[in-house]
């Protein structure tokens, strides 16, 4: 047994297949809208290409401009950069906020080579113990710092380290071994050698940098 579709949905197909140039209203029966009967009184078949409005001879402008490469080919926009200021803001240097470990900056003991724990037999050193160019910093009780001094005819501080049994300071020709009880006994380095710091090593060891290579302190009478 056929189907047959009603007068609407055949008239639905054909516009589809018309390529849906016209709207097409259709009733039971079938049907055109005013629009394609003026089109076929004018003698315009349904698939004739419609023209727009043509483009304006000056488009507006948008703010930037279409860039030609070399090529011929047109680029991308060119972004809009605006004018340069008349009165622009000129940012200066200033003085910002400084917020120091006071241990690093005490008055009246000058620039630090390292601050140190020292082993906690020294009791005789503060802790941390300051180590200028020229010697450790001690704060006896009532009184200002004082510096324990190297001897003035050797060579500043270069650097300072401690273990677990000893102290050390050092300057280029000498590694200066501290007691528990705050002296100073030098030890020079090798003939050619230059010191040229110090680092904590093991419990009973401190590390010896030198221009040469790496040597170390095994206990407070000899350097290797």
């Amino acid at each position: 047994m056929r189907r047959s579709f009603p007068g609407y949905a055949r008239c639905f197909v054909i516009v589809v297949l018309a390529g849906g140039l016209f709207p097409a209203g259709c009733g039971g029966t079938g049907g055109s809208t005013p629009d394609a009967e003026d089109a076929l009184e004018a003698g315009v078949p349904y698939d004739a290409e419609v023209e727009g409005p043509a483009a304006p001879d000056n488009p507006p402008d948008v703010g930037g401009e279409i860039g030609v490469d070399q090529g011929g080919e047109i680029g991308s926009p060119v972004p809009y950069v605006p004018p340069p200021l008349a009165n622009p803001y000129v940012d200066r240097p200033y003085v910002q906020e400084f917020n120091p470990n006071p241990t690093l900056v005490e008055p009246g003991i000058g620039p630090l080579v390292a601050v140190v724990f020292p082993p906690e037999g020294h009791v005789s050193l503060d802790r941390p113990t300051q180590v200028t160019p020229r010697g450790y910093v001690l704060h006896p009780a009532g009184g200002g710092p004082s510096i324990v001094k190297i001897p003035d005819d050797q060579p500043d501080l270069v650097s300072a380290a401690a273990s677990d049994t000893m102290m050390v300071l050092a300057s280029p020709g000498y590694a200066y071994v501290v007691s528990p009880t705050g002296e100073i006994t030098p030890h020079a380095a090798p003939d050619g050698i230059a010191i040229t710091g110090l680092a904590p090593g093991s419990l009973y060891q401190i590390w010896v940098l030198t221009d040469h290579g790496l040597g170390r302190f095994m206990d407070a009478d000899s350097m290797m």
